[in-house]
């Protein structure tokens, strides 16, 4: 049996109460914060304190004497925030956190507010009223969005900053070839070296174009079904070659297939290992492994649900500072010296860039002194899908005479490339535009002397796109055979010529060697 409270403990509660409720009462009468009580029944507002109506500039009356006011002053595109939150403590939550709204205010300014609604219930259970606690986070917003402003400009500077420091060094390379070309133009001997220097810098410029396409999302990956396995321990053991590290393999059996571009694969293996590497400059193990894993949704964010290969790249090296963490797959972004070329570059960078463009994800795990731990995801598949051309015929050489007509709105493309493609032993014609092109290849069939290919740039100035320009010429001339061409990897015409009616395509710049290879394989191509 409970005892019934003495008269003295009556009320030493009740003075007690009265002294929660002068609390209570102080609080909100001095809070910066906004206070709502809300009644559930019809949602109307019963009380608020003297910081929700300075911030927002709504009285009471106001909200008592418009039943709608919720959907009016809460923006549209965050009142389905509210209306859900209600909803959950319906359902039977007793609290909401962290629930953001903008509300136009009465003066007319925008107010982005972060709210927390506890359910007050009644002894059934029943939501009697709902209070709220809301604070202004308007500042907090803009100064978040200006740090984050002032980040990716900081990104960009270091990216100008780092492209501009290996094309000044290529240039540099270059220009002193060149010059001393002209200077020894009289001994051929020397002129060769000078020259054959002067390509080997473009080729490392062309390299560079080709990194900074593939960090942009330009580079889309030539995807075939591979074995991982094979392409992680190749790239490893070839970045370890000649240094004092060790690589221990650890591939689960039956590892599933993957579509994978070798080439940017090997990079990504190639950067992480080589950074492992660095990391470890008195030598040691790099362990590499891969397994297969079943993902559920959310399990790894942003990542669906699927089959996946696992793989990673372990050092046991000086770690990363965790202040570093967050800039660690921006360009050109190094805690090494910047007069260090090797401390630059795009490394992790285009590592993030590749994985993602092969629908991935790449994190990264590091302790200060004990080590660091790459990890990647790629998608699995069950059976052979692959991306290539699949009407793509096998590479025919061919040195018989064939003529090319050549498209291009650059006088100095027009005399590089037909003086190259002279060299190959190609008869040429040139065009700056496409109703030249046309009839000069109109002229040539009449003549029956018609030209083999044509390769038209994918931009002209002036004049219509390589999309629409071989939808016309395959009207008029439904035998042509067409290869496009440009400095865009992008561009899906590029990337997939043969949907668009194309016999091949080539990206500038390209070598004497590669534009003779291209030219073969679509020459050979057979009308489909």
């Amino acid at each position: 049996m409970v005892g019934r409270l003495s008269l003295a403990e009556e009320q030493k509660t009740e003075i007690g109460a009265n002294e929660i409720k002068e609390v209570y009462e102080r609080l909100t009468s001095y809070a910066n914060e906004a206070l709502f009580r809300i009644r559930f029944s019809d949602g109307r507002i019963m009380y608020l304190n003297e910081a929700a109506e300075n911030i927002l500039g709504y009285s009471l009356d106001d909200y008592l004497t418009d039943p709608n006011i919720y959907a009016r002053i809460i923006h549209s595109e965050y009142y389905p925030r509210w209306l859900a939150a209600t909803a959950e403590m319906k359902g039977g939550k007793d609290f909401v956190k962290n629930l953001i709204l903008s509300i136009a205010a009465k003066d007319g300014r925008t107010v982005t507010m972060e709210f927390t609604a506890v359910a007050l219930r009644n002894e059934n259970g029943k939501i009697v009223c709902l209070e709220t606690l809301g604070r202004d986070i308007t500042v907090r917003g803009f100064m978040e969005m200006e740090l984050a402003k002032a980040q990716k400009l900081e990104s960009i500077g270091l990216l100008a900053g780092g492209i501009a420091h290996d094309f000044n060094n290529i240039l540099t390379a270059i220009l002193g070839s060149l010059s001393l070309a002209k200077i020894e133009a009289m001994t051929p001997d020397r002129l060769y070296a000078r020259l054959a220097s002067a390509e080997e810098q473009c080729l490392k410029a062309k390299s560079l174009t080709s990194r900074l396409l593939t960090y942009s999302r330009g580079g889309s990956p030539l995807r075939k079904t591979s074995c991982l396995a094979k392409v992680l321990e190749d790239a490893a053991i070839f970045s370890v070659s000649g240094k004092n590290i060790r690589c221990k393999f650890n591939f689960a059996d039956s590892l599933w297939p993957a579509q994978i571009d070798e080439g940017q694969m090997h990079q990504v293996t190639h950067y992480l290992v080589t950074n492992a590497a660095e990391a470890m400059p008195q030598g040691g193990t790099i362990e590499i492994a891969a397994q297969n894993i079943r993902l559920k949704a959310d399990q790894i964010p942003p990542l669906p649900a699927g089959n996946y290969l696992q793989w990673y790249v372990k050092d046991h090296g000086v770690g990363i500072p965790k202040e570093h963490m967050k800039k660690l797959f921006d360009p050109y972004f190094t805690t090494k010296q910047m007069n260090n070329i090797k401390g630059m570059g795009l490394g992790l960078a285009l590592c993030y860039s590749i994985v993602k463009n092969h629908d991935g994800l790449i994190i990264v795990d590091s302790e200060p002194g004990t080590g660091t731990i790459f990890t990647v995801y790629i998608p699995a598949v069950d059976k052979e899908s692959s991306q290539r051309d699949p009407k793509e015929k096998r590479e025919i050489k061919t040195r018989a005479k064939h003529k090319i007509l050549l498209i291009d709105d650059e006088q100095i493309l027009l005399d590089v490339t037909s003086s190259m493609l002279v060299h190959l032993g190609y008869e040429v014609a040139t065009a700056q535009c496409h109703e030249e092109a046309l009839g000069i290849y109109g002229k040539a069939k009449e003549a029956g002397q018609p030209f083999s290919l044509i390769i038209m740039d994918l931009t002209l100035r002036g004049d219509e796109g390589g999309e629409t320009a071989i939808r016309r010429w395959l009207a008029i001339h439904p035998e042509v055979k067409a290869v496009i061409s440009s400095g865009y990897v992008r561009d899906p015409v590029i990337e997939e010529y043969w949907k668009y009616g194309f016999a091949g395509a080539m990206m500038k710049p390209y070598t004497l060697g590669e534009l003779e290879k291209a030219l073969a394989k679509a020459i050979a191509r057979d009308n489909d």
